[in-house]
């Protein structure tokens, strides 16, 4: 099937001799003249023709669609998978590594690791409905430093000796013994070599380190894909730092080859060449450890032999990690040549001010907690919740989980932003709670017509379409323009890899789609053609917005 889309740049692309750099855009139609204008990027006006079997071509370069046309191809392509509604090609991108997530163990999940996970989430989501080749990675720090902390202080509270493993701790006592043991390590010079000390014993396979490091690791990980799933999300690939603990000698020889090397005070440190100026990059500690840099280098280059062919590694990091990565890349492409994939840090910014309610220290299983419970406190006080009483638990849960992913989007992702927990559960505004809300009420138009909307038993008749009030024609109109440039928000999200993009869409589709439930009745419509013209295009738009939900993870309800 061809979209409307698709056929307005292929008109245009006959008239320009060809051309294919041509975007197209739906215009809002007008309420003085309720018809939708094409606007055509990058065609010359010079070659418009006054007719088309789209439409007419007016002298600003836009196409005025007829209306039956715009709304019965809008119906159609609702159908369509998100691969079918966009127009730029991934011929160069057949399989990706994206890894995101990858917390500290043994530390807090703080705000970084959230927006982390939920940008990762989104871009794996997005290039897998391309059809791309996608391998979602999870890669945990669990080696290094934090350890050497966690277990000297477990150390002291066990009396003098590392505990066995016949009880484990839970993540939050985890928690706050590390918290302990930082502030230990900062006010006790003593207390913070002890905990170096534990670091090589670790790094000589100390049998009693390793032991309890084993059960901490596996304990913490199996902790977090738990938080992970609550969020719908899978991984593919579970790896840590510990996997290239022993790579660093390998890793050194091949540095040696490859860049200038010196030693400074015990540490060696190699020349990286940098844009503006170089700059000497430490790659192994003066007693003898390894960096975490060095494990990096291990890891890429162990994903690049182990995955291939891959055409392009993402790392969704917080920009704090530039120069890391800037390092990381420029080494990896010294030792390798340009026979590698591309290598991406995709950046985001901080998230401010993210405290509990009662402005304490938040971790990431406390922010789920607690918008899951502003969720059941805000839907238990709004007259709009219709949910049945056995179902009201799970549905405060979807509220409260989609609302933080939502709120994530509402900011582009290089933006810092400051978390609200008042605008995070609002039936208006930009919000998760205001979509479900929408969507939701247009599904009880279909459940009470006793219509499936999974079936097909709604069909747009555009003979009838001259039958119906101009009003309701500019809703209809409007929420066709959003559902057909759906094609366009894909080619632009795929190009900024920003899934803000896509929910400031779904928002416009959920207002188009209140403003026309508004202006249109159904249940009531004595007219059968013009309520089944109506609830074509409801059925339409309601396809289009869980499909573009559901490449940010979030599957709107159908009762809440």
């Amino acid at each position: 099937m061809t979209t409307l889309r698709h056929a307005v740049l292929r008109t245009c692309s006959k008239l320009d001799g060809g051309a294919v750099n041509t975007s197209v855009v739906f215009g809002r139609p007008s309420k003085k003249e309720p018809h939708v204008r094409a606007k055509i990027l990058g065609c010359k006006k010079d070659v418009i023709n006054s007719q088309s079997e789209l439409g007419k071509w007016l002298e600003d370069g836009t196409l005025q669609v007829h209306n039956e046309l715009f709304i019965s191809k809008s119906i159609e392509q609702a159908e369509l998978s998100v691969n079918n509604h966009a127009s730029n090609s991934l011929r160069d991108l057949k399989k990706v590594l994206v890894e995101f997530g990858s917390p500290n163990i043994a530390k807090p999940f703080h705000p970084g690791n959230f927006r982390s996970v939920v940008i990762g989430h989104f871009v794996s989501n997005l290039l897998a409905s391309r059809g791309v080749d996608v391998i979602k990675m999870n890669y945990f720090g669990d080696w290094g430093k934090q350890f050497g902390i966690l277990l000297k202080t477990l150390e002291d509270v066990n009396g003098g000796t590392l505990p066995n493993c016949d009880r484990l701790l839970s993540q939050r006592e985890f928690l706050a013994l590390y918290a302990a043991g930082c502030q230990r390590c900062n006010d006790d010079e003593k207390f913070e070599a002890a905990c170096s000390e534990i670091c090589r014993r670790l790094d000589g396979a100390d049998a009693s380190c390793l032991r309890l490091w084993k059960s901490i690791r596996k304990s913490s990980i199996s902790h977090a894909i738990s938080l992970y799933r609550q969020f719908g999300i899978e991984f593919d690939e579970i790896a840590g730092e510990s996997d290239y603990r022993d790579a660093g000698n390998t890793i050194l020889k091949k540095l040696r080859c490859n860049f200038e090397m010196e030693t400074v005070r015990g540490a060696e440190r190699i020349l990286v060449k940098g844009e503006k100026q170089d700059a000497w990059v430490t790659v192994r500690k003066s007693d003898g450890s390894y960096l975490y840099l060095t494990r990096d280098i291990a890891a890429a280059l162990d994903r690049i032999e182990n995955f291939r062919p891959l055409d392009h590694m993402f790392y969704v990091v917080d920009r704090s990690q530039f120069q890391h990565f800037y390092n990381l890349f420029s080494i990896i492409k010294k030792i390798s040549g340009d026979q590698i994939p591309t290598m991406t840090h995709l950046s985001f910014g901080r998230v401010l001010g993210m405290s509990s309610r009662n402005n304490q220290a938040l971790d990431l299983e406390t922010l789920l907690l607690e918008s899951i419970n502003l969720a059941r406190e805000k839907l238990a006080e709004s007259p709009f919740t219709k949910s049945q009483e056995s179902d009201f638990d799970e549905v405060s849960k979807t509220v409260g989980i989609s609302s933080l992913i939502v709120n994530e989007f509402n900011y582009k992702r290089t933006s810092d932003y400051k978390f609200n927990w008042e605008k995070l559960i609002s039936f208006s505004g930009k919000s998760a709670t205001y979509m479900h809300f929408i969507h939701a009420r247009i599904c009880s138009i279909f459940r009470e017509l006793d219509i499936d909307l999974k079936s097909d038993q709604v069909r747009f008749a555009a003979e009838f379409l001259n039958d119906e009030k101009q009003p309701v024609l500019f809703g209809m109109l409007d929420v066709c323009v959003n559902i057909s440039n759906f094609g366009h928000i894909i080619d632009e999200s795929q190009k900024s890899l920003d899934g803000y993009i896509v929910v400031d869409y779904c928002f416009k589709l959920c207002r188009s789609l209140s403003t026309l439930y508004n202006l249109a009745p159904c249940v009531n419509e004595d007219n059968e053609r013009l309520q089944r013209n109506r609830l074509a295009v409801f059925r339409a738009g309601i396809l289009v917005l869980r499909r573009a939900l559901g490449l940010v993870g979030v599957k709107p309800l159908e009762r809440l």
